[in-house]
């Protein structure tokens, strides 16, 4: 009889934890997500030149993938092969990242993994989505490495139709900046719009299982994701009709984390679609300082 007890109990256990982790879902409405200091829209006297169009790359990698090193290298190499025209993040969601106990940052982050929820599944890594976007013939936005040349071509072809500028005031004394983000649309849109703000750091020295299936201790990591300061899901642009000359701005005095270098961090930011398709249409990435 006891034995009966104890496998209900166990069984029972079971049963709430399988329950509990099934139902676990990330918020894409963050309570932290800043408030805007200044938010406010007019049409521009004059209609910019449209700038080119700049491609966002969210690499969902981890310290503890055996194939995640190669993946840096080649989001770099596309980088490199298209100054100012590629943006980089390095999305430390929870598969496969858990730290080791001699690294010397943590890298994993909430919105990393929510971002990861967001437009996946993401079930391997490394992988990327390329401007959030489900390219024709594809059954999912998550791509395998050996694709993201060739899609991160196809949207380098494009012309955006709006141009992003970014500023960033860093002020020492207690470690906040302030970030202006302005969007100016050269062409007329219809459909809602969101954007996104993060922030990126780089050269963070920590573990890195490789290749060999050795770790190196003082692997250098670039472009980590640290946080979304907007809603996960972006945040509205505005209701106000988009015409040629419809200008956006955004105003945000954002707190640097003490365990952050601002020397060597980038302020991102971009505007997506809304709805079923979550296509980022511009971007743009500034130094912190």
């Amino acid at each position: 009889m006891k034995t009966k007890i104890f496998s209900l109990i166990a069984l029972s256990s079971l049963v709430i934890f399988i329950t509990n982790s099934c139902c676990e879902v990330d918020v894409l409405t963050k309570s932290t997500a800043e408030v805007a200091l200044l938010d406010t829209t007019y049409i521009a006297s004059s209609i910019e030149a449209t700038t080119p169009k700049v491609v966002v790359i969210e690499e969902f990698t981890g310290v503890r993938c055996i194939n995640c090193a190669p993946g840096h290298v080649e989001a770099k190499t596309i980088k490199n092969a298209n100054p100012g025209r590629v943006v980089t993040l390095a999305m430390h969601s929870r598969f496969l990242d858990e730290p080791y106990p001699f690294s010397f940052h943590e890298l994993t982050s909430d919105d990393a993994q929510a971002i990861s929820n967001f437009i996946g599944p993401v079930g391997s890594k490394p992988t990327a989505s390329i401007d959030r976007k489900l390219f024709s013939g594809e059954a999912s936005k998550i791509l395998d490495k050996t694709k993201w040349t060739t899609k991160v071509n196809e949207q380098l072809a494009l012309t955006s139709p709006v141009n992003i500028n970014l500023t960033s005031d860093f002020r020492a004394s207690d470690t906040t900046t302030l970030v202006t983000f302005t969007a100016h649309f050269t062409q007329a849109f219809s459909d809602p719009l969101k954007f996104t703000i993060m922030l990126v750091e780089n050269d963070l020295v920590t573990a890195q299982l490789l290749p060999t299936n050795s770790v190196d201790t003082n692997y250098v990591h670039e472009d980590v994701m640290r946080d979304i300061t907007t809603d996960i899901e972006g945040t509205s642009l505005g209701t106000a009709s988009i015409t040629p000359g419809r200008v956006f701005i955004k105003q945000y005095r954002l707190k640097i984390d003490h365990e952050w270098h601002a020397d060597d961090m980038h302020v991102v930011a971009f505007i997506h679609r809304t709805g079923t398709s979550y296509e980022i249409l511009q971007a743009s990435e500034i130094s912190l300082k």
